[in-house]
């Protein structure tokens, strides 16, 4: 597996949990949803602060600002070097959801998830292939690799209690001594813009490694129960539980609809890369049942395989 194809894997898994509310109560949105996600690396954000400030280098903090403030147009000019843009349509219909993405290099074509089901399905029209991914099969992975880290922990000698200590960590995501993380607040910046096709304010989120600016709409289309349904099936089943830290950009979803979110990632206060997601449309509507529903004829395989030929493919 390439770093290049594990990298555009993750995108396009990461990709499908753009929204992502927290707890609300179950809705029934039906229709098709399209996003756009850009990340940005550091060397290009730094490139574009001096093109926009006549060769100036700027201080961190006042790169940060710039790289938070930037508009689609702005993040338009930034395309070349060190940006990567990819979009998905999304189709949601019940406890099923299906994502289609644009990017001919990542390794499958659609995702299919199935939130009363706990299963989700990685597709590839290509290869005619697919992978399939249930809690249940996530759950005995880490278990097992729960189970070949005690016996290497035990194998060096380490006292039971230690070891189970060590373990119940590993499992919560939490370093030694590490209490778990406050939820983050949103904090309204005052500014109000049109983001496509909705009226927006912007607030503000920090957390440890990121700040974020996301601009929040009204959710009239009733999408934060559905969405949340389907988004904790996903996550069961790709053995989200256990991570330790609140997810910043889940706490937007407490002021409405984000419409656009800008990641800024940080390193000691440095940047480090910049990922926008933008919600472009969004269709209330019938959708036809064959949509998510596995080709015939399709092969069952690994996820390693999948991306391991898109790798193969893509050096």
């Amino acid at each position: 597996m390439t770093a290049v194809a594990a990298r555009r894997a993750a995108a396009g898994i990461a990709l499908v949990f753009f929204l992502t509310p927290a707890a609300a109560p179950a809705g029934d949105f039906e229709g098709v949803l399209a996003i756009r996600e850009t990340t940005v690396t550091r060397e290009a954000i730094l490139r574009g602060y001096a093109a926009a400030h006549q060769g100036a280098a700027g201080s961190a903090e006042e790169v940060a600002g710039w790289a938070l403030g930037l508009s689609p147009e702005d993040v338009s000019a930034l395309q070349g070097a060190g940006t990567e843009t990819a979009e998905q349509t999304i189709y949601i219909k019940g406890s099923r959801l299906r994502a289609d993405t644009a990017d001919a290099e990542a390794p499958f074509g659609w995702v299919l998830a199935d939130e009363a089901q706990g299963r989700l399905w990685m597709v590839s029209d290509t290869e005619r292939l697919y992978v399939e991914i249930s809690a249940a099969e996530t759950q005995r992975m880490i278990d097992a690799a729960m189970d070949q880290a005690r016996a290497a922990m035990a194998q060096a000698g380490m006292p039971t209690e230690e070891i189970e200590r060590a373990i119940a960590q590993m499992k919560s995501g939490l370093s030694p001594g590490e209490a778990p993380a406050a939820r983050p607040v949103p904090a309204p910046l005052g500014k109000r813009a049109r983001i496509g096709a909705w009226e927006a304010e912007a607030y503000e989120v920090r957390a440890p490694g990121r700040r974020i600016v996301g601009w929040v709409a009204p959710d009239t289309y009733g999408l934060r129960g559905s969405i949340e349904r389907l988004e904790r099936g996903m996550k069961e089943a790709l053995g989200g539980a256990g991570n330790s830290e609140p997810d910043a950009e889940e706490a937007l979803w407490e002021k409405g609809l984000p419409v656009r979110v800008l990641t800024l990632r940080l390193s000691d206060g440095r940047v480090t890369g910049l990922s926008i997601s933008e919600l472009l449309k969004v269709e209330p509507g019938s959708v036809p049942d064959a949509k998510f529903v596995l080709p015939a004829g399709y092969k069952k395989t690994t996820l390693a395989d999948l991306v391991g030929r898109a790798g193969g493919e893509n050096r």
